[in-house]
């Protein structure tokens, strides 16, 4: 990694404590899929739900590039842009298919719901059932409010 792309980093995790002087909206749900990568997997029917029961969520959508096609309801943002990571700051519930950057900084009244998933054959080993991530501090400020050791 350059020291550049290092730099970026740091600016963008100063811009998420930045915005967490804003209120949490308790109706805003950001989803993301594979790092921006367009609409699909079980975010994308998360959300697809969430619109067809018109629960009154205001549903934003992360990407890295603007080709993807959105169903109407669903706002999108660009991938580590202020925008994006003002949605991700202000929202109660965070949705992806797999976690977050170590710069992406989840606040303690928000939930991050990760969607990973695998056959039938097997079930992974995710977040606290996964040893490996008890004494993981990046992971530990993205996934759980709470880490405890079980």
């Amino acid at each position: 990694m350059t020291l550049k792309n290092r730099l970026d980093e740091y600016k963008i995790a100063l811009w998420y404590y930045i915005n967490r002087f804003h209120t949490i909206d308790r109706h805003k749900a950001v989803f993301c899929n594979y790092n921006g990568k367009g609409f699909g997997c079980n975010p994308k029917y998360i959300a697809l739900e969430m619109l067809k029961r018109d629960s009154g969520w205001d549903i934003v959508w992360v990407v890295k590039e603007d080709k993807y096609k959105f169903p109407e309801g669903i706002r999108t943002v660009k991938w580590d842009s202020k925008e994006a990571i003002y949605e991700l700051a202000t929202a109660a519930v965070w949705v992806d298919n797999q976690r977050k950057l170590w710069y992406h900084r989840k606040r303690k009244k928000q939930f991050f719901i990760e969607t990973w998933h695998g056959g039938a054959e097997t079930l992974k080993k995710i977040g606290a059932d996964n040893p490996a991530n008890f004494d993981n501090k990046p992971y530990e400020h993205t996934s759980y409010p709470i880490w405890i050791k079980l």
